[in-house]
């Protein structure tokens, strides 16, 4: 269903991805609803598919937006920590804001219960995987830039991984800053 999903509003977009089965939770529909997705995307807002929002950045389709705060929907609770890698827009990080409370700050030395990454890897960085909590769950994308990449699940409990496939994905790469706008057309 998703990427059938498409709506005139931001309210009958979020209605289409529930009813598409996208996610069932009270939490991501009130999250999804409170953000407008037209602040965040200039043209198409309320479609379901990517964005280009500028600078070789994309805002990803509202299907994995939603899928994506499904997943983590556990993990956003008040008191956790949540990383979001690649956030372009910041569409994604104000909803995940919207599910747990972060006016205090994080300890520096926390670390993350929630990590999503927004731009595919062509492997899992070391680096996130230090800073993912015990009990912890990261969401990244995963495969060569142009070639097949996977959605990936990644827990942490009793400092074992567990690793689990959600889904085939188109992701745009992540890259270093330079990289990036090397590519940018001016």
């Amino acid at each position: 269903m998703a990427w059938r999903c498409s709506g005139s509003s931001n309210r009958e977009l979020i209605d289409n991805l529930q009813k598409g089965h996208i996610f069932s939770s009270h939490r991501v529909r009130d999250a999804m609803i409170a953000v407008d997705r037209g602040d965040f995307a200039p043209h198409g807002p309320y479609l379901d598919q990517p964005q280009g929002i500028g600078w070789n950045a994309t805002i990803s389709a509202p299907h994995m937006h939603a899928s994506a705060l499904e997943y983590l929907k556990d993990h956003l609770v008040e008191g956790a920590c949540a990383l979001d890698v690649g956030s372009g827009s910041g569409y994604l990080t104000t909803c995940m804001a919207r599910m747990g409370d972060g006016r205090l700050g994080y300890p520096i030395d926390r670390k993350y219960d929630a990590i999503h990454v927004g731009a595919a890897a062509e492997n899992v960085p070391a680096a996130l995987i230090d800073q993912l909590a015990e009990g912890g769950r990261m969401l990244i994308p995963v495969g060569r830039e142009n070639g097949d990449q996977v959605f990936l699940q990644i827990d942490k409990r009793n400092n074992q991984l567990t690793e689990t496939v959600i889904e085939r994905v188109i992701y745009v790469p992540l890259t270093s800053k330079a990289h990036q706008l090397s590519r940018y057309d001016y």
